[in-house]
C-alpha cells in the first residue's frame, strides 16, 4: 500500500477511518495524516455446479466495490446429464440470488460466485400394444427415455397371436397409418410418452370349387367357405343331382382327368395354401352303334351315325344322305334285316337302342325302264342315230352326234331338242342330261343356212352388160363361174377373165370355172389387159400360178394351187403349189376355254389356233404358218416357239420357228392345235408375304415379265404404296421401251434417284409424263389413281385433257380431276382398272404395289389386241 503524507483538515476523517472514496486515512506518530490511494477489487467466478461436460465461462476482470457486474451466458455449452442448464445464482443450491445471462449487479466488497442451476430433464416412456391379440405377451420397456434420446424398438419375444392374422410389425398408430418399425429399428425420443402398436397382416383364404368336368344335367354343389392354410375340408356329395350323358357319376378328384387324388362324400383334406378345384369323376356307361349298309348299292355313300348309345337310348333313322344307288333300283328305306324279313324304317323314324349294336340294311325297289329315241324332224337324208339303252329313272343319258349324217335341203343340222319345234330342252353331242320317268325323244334341230350372193362387176368397163347370178348360194355351196355373157368393153382393153379383187390382187377365175362358196357375198371383178386393136371380148386364161387369198379364217384352194388364209393378223397359213392334189377346205378358228389344255407350266404367248382341214393326208409340201405374239412375256435366257398339240398323248410338242420382231414362223406338214408358248427356265418367285394375297398371280407374272421385282429380304410388299418414280420403272419395264430418254428438266431433277432416272426421261420422251405446274416431279410422292390412270391412258396413247368434262359414271365422278376424266374413261372403258366399292374410282387414294402391277398387265392386255 502506497501512503502518503497530509495535512490536518484535508479530508473529513481522523484517526484511521474512511472519509470519502474509499481513501483511507491514518494519524501517524508524529500526528501526520497519511492517505491510502489504491482501494481494494474483488473477482467473479463461475462453478458449473457438477456439470458433466461443456466449459464453465471465465470473467477476468477485477471489481472495486460498488462496480457492475453483467452476468455472462453458458459461453462454454455446459451439461449435466439428465438436466437442463437454467442459469445462475450465488448459492449452489439455488437459495441465493439467482441470475440469467446478462442481468447485472452492484459488486459487493467481496469476491462472488455465481453456481450453475440445473432443471432435471422430463423422461418418457415407450408401451407396447397388441392391438387385438388374442395370444402370447406383448413386450415390455421399462426403460425412460429423455427427449431425443434414441429408442431401440423391441421384437416380439412373447410370440404375441391374432386370430387368421400373421405379426407385421409396429406403428405408432394403431391402425397403421402412423409410422412402422420392425424389431431392431431406432428412433429419436419424443418429447412426449409413444405406443407402439402390433400390426397383423390377414392371412390368405382359399376356397372349394366343384366342376360338373362336362355335365349335361343337375347343378354342381357349392362350398362358400372361406379356408386358412391347414384347415380341414369336408368334401361334399352330389347334391345337385349331376348327371352325364352316357355316364355315371364316381366321385370327384383335384384333376379333370383323374390323375390327381380322389375324394368320396364325406372325405376330408388339409386345405393347401390353394384354391382348390375338385372335378366330378364320371364311369362311360356301355355303348352300342348303329351302322348303316348299302346292301348291294351300285354308287353313292352309306350314311355313317358316329354317335355311341347307350341302352334304351332314342335312335333317329338317318336318310339316304349319302345318294346311295342301285342299277335298276330305286331306294326304299331301311330294315333290321338284308332281305327286308326284320324291323322296317324311314328317314327320321324313331326307336329304342336295345343292348346291343344293330346294323340298318339298304332295301331297294326294282325301276321301270326308258328309252330315249332320235327323230329326223324332216331331214331329207342320212340316218337318225339309235339308241339301244333303256334307262332308269335319274340314270345319265349321253346324247349322240349325228352319226348318220342328216341332211335337210337348205339347212344345217343344229343339234338336236327334246320339242320338235325346238320350244324343249336343247342339247349337243356329248351332252347329258338325267333320265325322267318317261321315254325321252330328241328331235334334230335344223338352221335355215344363210344365203351369199355372186355379183359381176364391170370393173371400169365402156360398154356392154355385167352377167347377173341371181341366185342364192350357201355356205360352201359350188359357184359356176359366168361368162362374159353382155359383150363387155373397155376402150383400149381385152377382157380377161373375173378377179375377187379390183386390181386383180384376188383369186382369177374364168368362165366355167367353179369355186366354193364362202361365209360372205363375193364380187368377180372383170380384168382386162391392154391391147393395141380394142377390145374383142376374148377370154385369156389367167396365169396358173394365181394365189387364192381369204381374210376371213376360210379357205377353198382347188388342187395344186397356192393360197393364203388369215384370220386377221394374229395367223397367217401359206400353201405352196401342188401341196396337195386334192381340193383343199380349210379352217382356222381361235380357241376359247383354253384352260383344260394347259398345265401350271405352260406359259401361252399367243392365243392357240386350231387349224382343220378336209382330209387326213398330210401335206406333200410344207405349209408355213406365221404367228403373231406377245413379247412382254418373255423374260431373261427365255425364248418363243411353236408347239402344237398331241390329242393322243394330251401334251404340246416343240416345232421351233424363226423368230422375226413379235411374230414367228414355222413349217409344218399337218393340221392340228397350234400356239406360241414361253420355252427356257422361269424365274423362280416364292415371295414370303403372298401366299394368300387377292394378287399373288398377278405378282407372279409381272415378275416373270421383268416389271419390278421384289425385295432382298424375300418379300414382295403387296399393300405398300408405289411413288411416282418407282411406277415410272414399272410402266417402262412393261413397255420395254428403248432409248436414253429425254433431258431431264424438272426443278428437283436432282432428286430422282439414278435408279430410275432413265425409266422417268423415257417417259417424258414418250409424253406420258408431265410433271407438275410448279416444275417438279416429285419422285418420291406417292402415286394417285388419277396419277396412274393418267400415265396408262398416255402409255397407250389415249391421253387428251381436251375433253375435260366426259363422265366416267363413277359414282365419285365429280372428285376426279378435270385433267384425269379422259384417262379415267378409257381404262374404265377398257376394263384396265376398275372401282372400289360402291362404284367410286378414289382418285386420290395411293395405288399399292399389288395394284400397280394388276393394272400393267391388263394395260399390256389391252395394248396387245
Amino acid at each position: 500500500m502506497n501512503w502518503t503524507k497530509s495535512y490536518a483538515g484535508t479530508h473529513g476523517s481522523l484517526n484511521g477511518v474512511t472519509y470519502g472514496n474509499d481513501t483511507f486515512i491514518v494519524v501517524g506518530n508524529n500526528g501526520d495524516l497519511f492517505q491510502n490511494i489504491d482501494p481494494p477489487t474483488y473477482t467473479i467466478t463461475y462453478n458449473g455446479n457438477g456439470s458433466t461436460g461443456g466449459t464453465v465461462p471465465t470473467d477476468s476482470h477485477s471489481y472495486a466495490h460498488n462496480a457492475t457486474v453483467t452476468v455472462l451466458g453458458d459461453t462454454g455449452g455446459l451439461v449435466k446429464t439428465g438436466s437442463t442448464f437454467a442459469g445462475w445464482n450465488t448459492a449452489a443450491n439455488g437459495s441465493g440470488t439467482s441470475y440469467v445471462e446478462g442481468a447485472t449487479f452492484t459488486m459487493a466488497a467481496a469476491n462472488v460466485t455465481l453456481y450453475a442451476q440445473w432443471t432435471a430433464d422430463p423422461t418418457y416412456t415407450v408401451t407396447y400394444n397388441g392391438n387385438g391379440s388374442t395370444g402370447g405377451t406383448v413386450p415390455t420397456d421399462s426403460k425412460t427415455y429423455a427427449h431425443n434420446a434414441t429408442v431401440t424398438v423391441l421384437g416380439d419375444p412373447g410370440s404375441l397371436a391374432k386370430t387368421g392374422s400373421t405379426f407385421a410389425g409396429w406403428n405408432t398408430a394403431a391402425n397403421g397409418s402412423g409410422t412402422s418399425y420392425v424389431g431392431g429399428a431406432t428412433f429419436a425420443m419424443a418429447a412426449a410418452n409413444v405406443t407402439l402398436y402390433a400390426q397383423w397382416t390377414a392371412d390368405p383364404t382359399y376356397t372349394v370349387t366343384y366342376n360338373g368336368n362336362g355335365s349335361t344335367g343337375g347343378t354342381v354343389p357349392t362350398d362358400s367357405n372361406p379356408y386358412a392354410q391347414h384347415a380341414t375340408v369336408t368334401v361334399l356329395g352330389n347334391t345337385g343331382s349331376l348327371v352325364k350323358t352316357g355316364s355315371t357319376f364316381a366321385g370327384w378328384n383335384t384333376v379333370a382327368n383323374g390323375s390327381g387324388t380322389s375324394y368320396v362324400e364325406g372325405a376330408t383334406f388339409t386345405m393347401a395354401a390353394a384354391n382348390v378345384t375338385l372335378y366330378a369323376q364320371w364311369t362311360a356307361d356301355p355303348t352300342y352303334t348303329v351302322t348303316y349298309n348299302g346292301n348291294g348299292s351300285t354308287g353313292g355313300t352309306v350314311p355313317t351315325d358316329s354317335n355311341p348309345y347307350a341302352q334304351h337310348a332314342t335312335v333317329t333313322v338317318l336318310g339316304n344322305s349319302g345318294s346311295l344307288v342301285k342299277t335298276g333300283s330305286t331306294f326304299a328305306g331301311w330294315n333290321t334285316s338284308a332281305n327286308g324279313s326284320g324291323t322296317s324304317y324311314v328317314e327320321g323314324a324313331t326307336f329304342t337302342m336295345a343292348a346291343a349294336n344293330v346294323t340298318l340294311y339298304a332295301q331297294w325297289t326294282a325301276d321301270p325302264t326308258y328309252t330315249v329315241t332320235y327323230n329326223g324332224n324332216g331331214s331329207t337324208g342320212g340316218t337318225v342315230p339309235t339308241d339301244s339303252h333303256s334307262y332308269v329313272q335319274h340314270a345319265t343319258v349321253t346324247v349322240l352326234g349325228d352319226t348318220g349324217s342328216l341332211a335337210k335341203t337348205g339347212s344345217t343340222f343344229a343339234g338336236w331338242n327334246t320339242a320338235a319345234n325346238g320350244s324343249g330342252t336343247s342339247y349337243v353331242e356329248g351332252a347329258t342330261f338325267t333320265m325322267a320317268a318317261a321315254n325321252v325323244t330328241l328331235y334334230a334341230q335344223w338352221t335355215a343356212d344363210p344365203t351369199y350372193t355372186v355379183t359381176y362387176n364391170g370393173n371400169g368397163s365402156t360398154g356392154g352388160i355385167v352377167p347377173t347370178d341371181s341366185n342364192p348360194y350357201a355356205h360352201h355351196a359350188t359357184v359356176t363361174v359366168l361368162g362374159d355373157t353382155g359383150g363387155l368393153v373397155k376402150t383400149g382393153s381385152t377382157f380377161a377373165g373375173w378377179n375377187t379383187a379390183a386390181n386383180g390382187s384376188g383369186t382369177s377365175y374364168v368362165e366355167g370355172a367353179t369355186f366354193t362358196m364362202a361365209a360372205a357375198n363375193v364380187t368377180l371383178y372383170a380384168q382386162w389387159t391392154a391391147s393395141s386393136g380394142g377390145s374383142s371380148g376374148g377370154h385369156p386364161t389367167p396365169p396358173d400360178d394365181s394365189k387364192v387369198i381369204s381374210e376371213n379364217g376360210e379357205l377353198s384352194l382347188p388342187a395344186g394351187k397356192t393360197g393364203k388364209v388369215s384370220l386377221g393378223d394374229a395367223i397367217t397359213v401359206d400353201i405352196p403349189a401342188n401341196a396337195t392334189d386334192k381340193e383343199l377346205k380349210l379352217t382356222i378358228e381361235k380357241i376359247t376355254g383354253t384352260q383344260v389344255l394347259l398345265t401350271d407350266e405352260d406359259v401361252l404367248a399367243s392365243p392357240i389356233f386350231e387349224i382343220l382341214k378336209n382330209f387326213s393326208e398330210n401335206f406333200s409340201k410344207p405349209v408355213t404358218l406365221t404367228f403373231k405374239f406377245d413379247p412382254t412375256k418373255l423374260s431373261g435366257d427365255q425364248r418363243a416357239a411353236v408347239f402344237y398339240y398331241d390329242e393322243a398323248q394330251k401334251k404340246w410338242v416343240e416345232v421351233g420357228g424363226v423368230v422375226k420382231g413379235n411374230e414367228i414362223t414355222v413349217e409344218v406338214t399337218h393340221f392340228t392345235k397350234y400356239a406360241v408358248m414361253v420355252v427356257g427356265q422361269k424365274p423362280t418367285i416364292n415371295f414370303s408375304d403372298i401366299s394368300e394375297h387377292w394378287a399373288k398371280a398377278s405378282i407372279k407374272q409381272a415378275v416373270s415379265s421383268g416389271i419390278v421385282t421384289g425385295y432382298e429380304d424375300g418379300t414382295f410388299k403387296p399393300d405398300k404404296t408405289v411413288t411416282r418414280a418407282e411406277f415410272a420403272v414399272m410402266l417402262m419395264n412393261a413397255l420395254k421401251t428403248q432409248g436414253a430418254g429425254a433431258a431431264l428438266t424438272f426443278t428437283d431433277a436432282a432428286k430422282i434417284g439414278s435408279w430410275s432416272q432413265k425409266a422417268v426421261a423415257q417417259a417424258v420422251q414418250a409424253g406420258i409424263i408431265h410433271g407438275y405446274e410448279d416444275g417438279t416431279f416429285r419422285p418420291a410422292g406417292e402415286i394417285t389413281r388419277a396419277e396412274m390412270a393418267s400415265m396408262i391412258a398416255g402409255a397407250l396413247g389415249k391421253y387428251s385433257e381436251a375433253n375435260a368434262t366426259t363422265a366416267t359414271s363413277f359414282a365419285d365422278d365429280k372428285d376426279i380431276p378435270a385433267w384425269a376424266k379422259a384417262a379415267v374413261a378409257y381404262i374404265k372403258q377398257a376394263s384396265i382398272v376398275q372401282g372400289k366399292g360402291d362404284n367410286q374410282f378414289a382418285p386420290g387414294d395411293h395405288a399399292t404395289r399389288a395394284e400397280a402391277v394388276t393394272v400393267l398387265l391388263n394395260m399390256l392386255a389391252q395394248k396387245s389386241k
